[in-house]
């Protein structure tokens, strides 16, 4: 209750070279241990998998390259960067992105598949389709 965030729509980018997909978000920083609320930006990247046992896609290993604040004191904007992104990638180890409804993958379980590896390439993401496991 010290601090509440308020994240927007991030910016994505493909990083096929890491095979990871890079996220900027704009973010608003409020409560009871601010004065004020700032504006502030938090850029991060993740791995994709698929999790079966609940049909979802899961962004995993983040990386949080950097948490700014706007108009942040110096003093704490400097333990901010230091302390920032350890603790979001503790906060955010992993992350449900989309949950696939029973229809959408409905003709690859009627032929015993699912999806399997995840792989950003430069033209977009390449999801294999793997036998289920019994």
């Amino acid at each position: 209750g010290l601090v509440e965030l308020n994240l927007q729509a991030p910016r994505l980018a493909l990083r096929p070279e890491r095979n990871r997909i890079n996220a900027v978000v704009a973010l608003q920083a409020q409560g009871a241990a601010l004065r004020r609320t700032y504006d502030g930006t938090l850029d991060l990247d993740f791995a994709l998998r698929y999790e079966p046992s609940d049909h979802t896609v899961r962004a995993y290993e983040l990386q949080v390259h950097a948490l700014q604040f706007d108009g942040l004191p110096a003093q704490a904007a400097q333990l901010l960067s230091g302390l920032a992104p350890q603790l979001a990638q503790q906060a955010l180890r992993e992350v449900v992105l989309h949950q696939f409804q029973p229809k959408d993958l409905a003709l690859a379980d009627s032929l015993g598949l699912q999806p399997g590896r995840m792989t950003v390439t430069e033209r977009g993401l390449v999801v294999e389709l793997v036998s289920k496991q019994p």
